[in-house]
């Protein structure tokens, strides 16, 4: 009975808010009385902070890739999957078009070297033709 009355006297004089102002009182379980942990009010005050970073974090990451898309600046009311689906199209559709752009430059280069191939064989023709010109001067009419 005694540890009762203690335990209602330090509920009265303990009864106060933790840091996000919630009310906590002491709570009396199998005759002792037991003060609120203090510490895990603290701590889940911790995690709800470290989380709203966590998804501040987030969502200035997606507006950075927002502001990075060549429309993105017109996705002001967009959601953060319909951004992400727009950036992962438009990845597609740049390397859609780098693939496209490494087959031009190896058919660029196989035609230079079908011109480089061509030109060799277009001198080694005039040489043969001025042999022959050179040829039918120097034998004159028969």
């Amino acid at each position: 009975m005694a540890r009762e009355k203690q335990c209602l006297l330090l509920m009265a004089q303990g009864e106060g808010t933790d840091v996000a102002n919630r009310k906590i009182t002491p709570t009396v379980e199998k005759g002792q009385c037991q003060q609120p942990d203090i510490n895990q009010f603290d701590r889940r005050t911790q995690n709800k902070l470290l989380e709203q970073k966590r998804r501040d974090s987030l969502k200035n990451s997606i507006d950075n890739l927002k502001n990075a898309l060549p429309d993105g600046r017109n996705l002001t009311d967009q959601t953060q999957q319909s951004v992400l689906l727009k950036a992962q199209n438009y990845i597609k559709d740049m390397l859609g078009k780098q693939q496209r752009n490494k087959t031009c430059m190896e058919d660029i280069e196989t035609l230079k070297s079908k011109n480089s191939t061509m030109e060799d064989s277009i001198a080694m023709l005039k040489q043969e033709y001025d042999i022959l010109s050179n040829m039918e001067c120097n034998l004159g009419p028969p």
